[in-house]
């Protein structure tokens, strides 16, 4: 009778210990289940951004004419070399839709670390200043938005602000500026380059935010930018003249 009982017992045992062995693997399943569907949807999810083109991002064709671009050789060079002339502080208005065309005429597509850059497109906005472009990598086209706020600093030193960089919608900034400056250390230290050198200090001002003093050669003469200010669809920078000391 015991040995009944005992053998009852044990096959019960075995029977619970199988159902809970079953129960478990099921649960299993159904967390590697939603895990899958959750990695999937958050992939959708990285893809649609990526992919994403903005609404405002309509970039202007080339000019069909072969000749320079009349928007800077009879609107805005004009103006930036006569007051270079006078030395005295003068005052530029950039307009959205020439500077579109004048960009739009710079010779695309370029190349750059294995991207191909076409299509630019720049707005001026009460936020800031964007600049829009295709970045076609592997055979995929990606719409990168870069958003700068200029401003000039108490000391006379222009910072350029760089405070977004999307692909899509996706917000790269931290990553990009990270990947920025290992690119900018790696290729500091391969060439001789002059620190003071305007271009160099403009590529620190984007990838550090460093302010710099934004003095321009124009011919045998020189001016600073001493303010900037954007507002919808239009850009205004002013200009003083300096002697070569102030450099």
């Amino acid at each position: 009778m015991k040995k009944m009982e005992q053998t009852e017992k044990s096959q019960v045992d075995k029977e619970q210990q199988e159902l809970a062995k079953r129960r478990k693997r099921r649960r299993r399943r159904i967390f590697l289940l939603v895990d899958l569907c959750v990695s999937v949807a958050v992939l959708v999810v990285i893809l649609i951004l990526l992919f994403h083109k903005p609404a405002d991002y309509n970039p202007r064709k080339p000019s069909s004419s072969k000749e320079v671009n009349t928007y800077w050789t009879h609107v805005l060079y004009p103006q930036i070399y006569n007051g270079a002339q006078l030395q005295k502080p003068f005052e530029v208005e950039v307009s959205e839709e020439g500077i579109n065309q004048l960009v739009a005429d710079s010779g695309w597509p370029k190349f750059s670390e294995g991207a191909v850059i076409s299509q630019p497109q720049v707005r001026f906005a009460q936020e800031g200043i964007i600049l829009m472009g295709t970045a076609t990598i592997e055979g995929m086209d990606l719409v990168v938005t870069i958003r700068g706020k200029p401003a000039v600093d108490v000391n006379g030193l222009l910072n350029l602000n760089i405070d977004a960089f999307k692909v899509g919608a996706l917000n790269m900034t931290l990553l990009a500026r990270m990947v920025a400056r290992q690119m900018y250390s790696e290729k500091l230290s391969e060439l001789k380059v002059n620190p003071d050198d305007i271009n160099i200090e403009i590529l620190d001002s984007v990838i550090n935010n460093e302010p710099f003093n934004a003095v321009i050669p124009i011919e045998d003469k020189r001016i600073k930018i001493t303010g900037v200010a954007y507002e919808e669809g239009k850009l205004r920078i002013q200009f003083t003249g300096v002697s070569r000391a102030r450099r």
